[in-house]
């Protein structure tokens, strides 16, 4: 099962710099901590370019943090 969420922008600057260093980005999901609690893999996923995306794991407990970029293309999914 997929779980999603919105995010939003954290505007305090000193809370920027902590979000992007345990989720790679300045976006802070909304609705508390609800969403990381009740699943096992967290990540973010960003567009890059039109048919590139950037996905950040930050919540695993058997991965560790890592980065990933994929395409989508009429063969499905793919390694950008």
């Amino acid at each position: 099962m997929i779980l999603t969420h919105q995010a939003y922008s954290v505007p305090d600057s000193g809370q920027q710099y902590q979000q992007i260093a345990k989720t790679g980005t300045d976006k802070k999901p909304a609705g508390g901590n609800f969403p990381q609690h009740s699943s096992t893999l967290n990540a973010t996923v960003r567009q890059r370019k039109k048919d590139t995306y950037e996905m950040i794991v930050w919540g695993s407990p058997n991965l560790g943090g890592f980065e990933a970029e994929f395409a989508v293309e009429d063969e499905g999914i793919v390694d950008a």
